[in-house]
């Protein structure tokens, strides 16, 4: 009996490393969005702190009542809100959550794309490159998260679902966009 324990505890430490190997770049996509949402939210409370310490250091009770305050959290904490977002998407293990993530992952996108429309000097020639390597580097995930062993193995998205859920996702993430350039006009 003792050696059927050990074996066993041997054969799940093993499987547990399997899919840690199986899985490493998704395990690192995860993780990228739990440090952002982390990096964000330290951000949010730095800024908001150095912000209102100096001007409310003797008037704290009458703080939560003024209106510039609570504008200034919500400008403050907007890009932890939407980190929040794929960073929930991270724990669920289904369809859901792969959505969610790769809806993240094409907002990230357009954004870059958009901002690369409406700021950028078209008549730098090198300036261009700079938005399209980004844009690049942020397909990536895109493409580890749409690989067959992850898609299908951890998500459950055979390839036939793979093209729709696709086409929703960058629905999503180009909406969350415009929603955004809405909400900051």
């Amino acid at each position: 009996t003792t050696q059927l324990t050990i074996h066993n505890n041997v054969t799940a430490h093993l499987k547990k490393i399997e899919y840690i190997k199986n899985n490493y770049q998704l395990l690192a996509i995860k993780l990228l969005i739990v440090i952002l949402f982390v990096v964000t939210l330290f951000i949010g409370f730095n800024r908001t702190y150095n912000h209102w310490y100096i001007d409310w250091i003797i008037d704290s009770d009458e703080l939560l009542d003024n209106a510039q305050f609570i504008r200034s959290l919500k400008s403050h904490f907007k890009p932890a809100l939407i980190v929040l977002i794929p960073t929930v998407g991270v724990f669920i293990n289904n369809k859901i959550g792969w959505t969610i993530i790769t809806s993240f992952i094409y907002f990230n996108i357009s954004t870059v794309g958009f901002l690369t429309i409406y700021f950028f000097d078209f008549t730098e020639k090198l300036e261009i490159f700079q938005p399209l390597i980004f844009i690049l580097i942020l397909t990536i995930p895109l493409f580890i998260i749409n690989k067959e062993m992850i898609r299908d193995g951890n998500y459950g998205i055979s390839k036939t679902n793979m093209i729709i859920m696709n086409i929703n996702s960058s629905i999503i993430g180009m909406g969350m966009t415009i929603f955004m350039v809405y909400l900051n006009q």
